[in-house]
This record gives structure tokens, sequence and C-alpha cells, in this order.
């Protein structure tokens, strides 16, 4: 998680919290709408939708920690499996 959010230790918590957060919403839609999970990485493109969303609410230089956080994320998820996530 550190280096996906460098230099923010109070972010650490933000990061795991979001992490969680996906994979229960996800599990809600797996459990109650029947929805079938075609990739694991649709957790992380979630949790790095939620990243991008609380960076709107940060001001200044924690805003763009979360942001850039969020975007190695993605890019990480890319490069592991191309192709799968174009919303990115």
């Amino acid at each position: 998680m550190h280096a996906y959010l460098p230099g923010g230790d109070r972010f650490f918590v933000v990061g795991l919290a979001d992490v969680l957060w996906a994979t229960w919403k996800c599990r809600n839609r797996v459990t109650f709408e029947a929805y079938k999970l075609r990739f694991p990485f649709e957790i992380v493109f979630s949790a790095c939708t939620n990243l991008l969303s609380w960076a709107g609410l940060q001001k200044g230089v924690d805003a763009e920690r979360l942001r850039d956080g969020a975007q190695k994320l993605i890019m990480n998820a890319h490069v592991d499996v191309p192709g799968v996530c174009t919303l990115f």
C-alpha cells in the first residue's frame, strides 16, 4: 500500500478502508443481485474510482497524493490484465 500512496502514512487507513469497501460492495452485488464477477480486478477498479472520488474532497497535496495513488493502482492493473477495463 505504501508504494501506491507514497509519503502518506495517514492514507494507509484510507487505502485499506477503500479496498475493503470495494470488496464488500462487490460481494453484495454477487450475493444479492446475482452478478457474475468476470474479473477480480473489478474490485481494484472500484477501489480506484473511490479513491479518485475521495481525492476530490481533499485539499492541495492530499488530493494530489490520493489521485497519484489511484493512478498507480490503475496502471498496475492494466499491466497485469490488459484490455479488461477501458473506463480508465
